[in-house]
């Protein structure tokens, strides 16, 4: 995926072209569960979604297979916070959804990505990064966690909780929607020419 800086025009002489910097992805076991949950601003594939916003959830026309009318799968998502845009959109995340038949993914309407974003200032998330101490979200209140649950196949804030609860692999979901193996998805920029000799591995594959 395509990161384009975005530096003042000033900074640009006339005519020159942007860099693109290139950014690879990869799975990897996280360290903790607790660490995919939704405070921890995760880039992450298979489990269930770390919903970015708990209550402003997809509708369920947005999460159903155009193809097969059943629920979509959820495949990842990528936490890629707008640096142009910090005022409304400091965080930010996107969700990609797939069908559930894997036959049909390639057909219109059998994948679909949404994005989530809130303002450095919301009611869901401090200023500053969550202190490691802090295993679980900050917990909704009763009508808000009922509201999130209603609109939720995946019941991710129920989830959340068992996850920060056992500290341990995390407990299947109180949903029927079937959920791919849950790992962290690593992102970084693509290595140069000459950070690794042809004919070796990447630094990543090595590691």
């Amino acid at each position: 995926m395509p990161a384009r800086p975005n530096p003042p025009a000033a900074d640009l002489d006339e005519g020159q072209d942007e860099e693109t910097v290139y950014m690879l992805g990869y799975v990897d076991a996280p360290e903790k569960p607790t660490d995919l949950l939704r405070h921890r601003f995760p880039s992450k594939v298979g489990g269930a979604p770390a919903w970015l916003d708990p209550l402003n959830l997809p509708t369920p026309q947005q999460l159903t297979c155009r193809v097969t009318g059943e629920t979509m799968r959820f495949l990842l998502q990528v936490y890629c916070p707008v640096n142009a845009n910090p005022v409304d959109a400091f965080h930010r995340s996107i969700f990609l959804f797939i069908s559930p038949r894997g036959d049909e993914v390639a057909k219109p309407g059998a994948a679909r990505a949404l994005r989530c974003q809130l303002p450095r200032a919301n009611p869901y998330y401090a200023d500053t990064p969550a202190p490691e101490s802090q295993l679980a979200p900050r917990e909704l209140q009763a009508a808000e966690q009922e509201l999130s649950l209603d609109c939720d196949p995946w019941k991710v804030v129920t989830l959340e909780q068992q996850i920060a609860i056992e500290a341990a692999d995390p407990p299947a979901a109180a949903s029927t929607v079937p959920m791919f193996v849950e790992q962290e998805l690593v992102v970084e920029p693509e290595p140069g020419e000459g950070d690794w000799e042809p004919g070796t591995e990447s630094p990543e594959v090595q590691r």
